[in-house]
């Protein structure tokens, strides 16, 4: 199932690159892609498994871009 998420505060396409690279290691996570121009970040994993990867994807976020802020679509 894909998935979407909302990331504000993004500094600069590198920020949103690393973003990208780190939620694709995700376990469970497929088909990462973060689009710095709009701040979408989309993704496929199961819809039960979200819970947690939603946890994950807050933390990777914060960890490379502390003012950034995300939420899911």
């Amino acid at each position: 199932m894909v998935h979407r998420f909302i990331v504000n505060g993004l500094c600069c396409a590198g920020c949103a690159a690393r973003i990208e690279e780190a939620v694709s290691r995700i376990e469970g996570c497929g088909d990462v892609s973060m689009a710095f121009m709009t701040g979408r970040l989309t993704l496929e994993a199961p819809e039960d498994d979200m819970g947690r990867i939603s946890g994950e994807i807050g933390r990777v976020i914060r960890r490379i871009e502390p003012k950034a802020s995300v939420r899911r679509m």
